[in-house]
């Protein structure tokens, strides 16, 4: 079946009989969106840190007023809680223009920023929706400090992109009400690993999705990955540089890098989510 996005790899346009793949690089569409006017404050399009020579910031664009219609060339994805921008780096990479959305300042963002509520941000003029909640109240390390400041975000958050009709992918830490795989009812889940994507790193992430996902492979803990748990699992405590170097987010400062999720994991995933959308063009 040929795809009616006007950019895909090759320039035919053609998937084969099989359709894409996981690993291709889908169609890249080139359509009009309507920027939704934002609820927040913008705080930059990009930085230029040395971690991201090479990667182009976000286009501006201007909140609230007129807005003007224009192409794009990459499907525009929404990221909200987007702290530091480790879950863009990997949609980026995979295809995608990225906005991000946190209600706290977040200079080191790599992509166009708007701080504001991501409860509350307009969800419309995006192909695909990224979150990735508070995990405060979900996490077996961290609940036993958990506030009312950090809340269960999970079932509202789920709701809310469900409505859209958009794609969309939540993640959350081991222990958050998400699946690991597909279930029953038809929720489509994984459980990524950094080893998964030759890091070496001990790190897992829950990832629910309105598409079914596939993981590249399963865990390989016998080379020992570095981890945050000293003395709980084989290879120690990691130093903050081998951590943000094994998860890839080197711009960071360490308490980013910690809350933040390796592009890798998004980044296979994003390439899921672009072959979604080609195929989805076809019908």
């Amino acid at each position: 079946m040929r795809c009616t996005w006007p950019m895909c790899l090759g320039g035919s346009g053609d998937h084969g009989a099989g359709g894409p793949r996981v690993g291709d690089r889908p169609a890249v569409p080139v359509l009009p969106h309507r920027v939704p006017a934002a609820r927040g404050r913008r705080v930059g399009s990009g930085w230029a840190g040395s971690a991201c020579a090479g990667v182009p910031p976000g286009p501006v664009r201007p909140l609230g007023g007129p807005q003007r219609r224009r192409p794009v060339t990459r499907p525009r994805l929404l990221d909200l809680f987007c702290g530091a921008g480790g879950a863009a780096m990997g949609y980026h990479r995979a295809g995608f223009d990225v906005v991000g959305v946190d209600n706290r300042p977040q200079p080191r963002y790599p992509f166009e920023f708007v701080q504001a509520d991501a409860m509350t941000f307009p969800l419309d003029g995006f192909d695909a929706i990224h979150a990735s909640p508070p995990c405060q109240q979900y996490s077996r390390a961290m609940r036993h400090l958990a506030t009312t400041n950090y809340p269960r975000l999970i079932n509202p958050v789920r709701a809310r992109l469900a409505a859209t009709g958009l794609p969309y992918v939540i993640e959350n830490v081991v222990g958050s009400p998400l699946p690991s795989q597909t279930t029953l009812d038809g929720v489509h889940g994984i459980e990524l690993c950094g080893t998964m994507f030759g890091r070496p790193i001990w790190l897992h992430r829950l990832f629910e999705s309105s598409i079914p996902l596939a993981a590249p492979r399963g865990c390989d803990h016998s080379c020992a990955p570095v981890n945050r748990n000293r003395g709980k699992r084989p290879g120690g405590r990691s130093s903050n540089r081998e951590w943000r170097e094994g998860k890839g987010v080197e711009w960071m400062t360490t308490d980013e890098c910690d809350e933040a999720i390796p592009p890798a994991y998004t980044e296979h995933i994003g390439t899921q989510l672009l072959q979604h959308l080609c195929e989805r063009s076809t019908r």
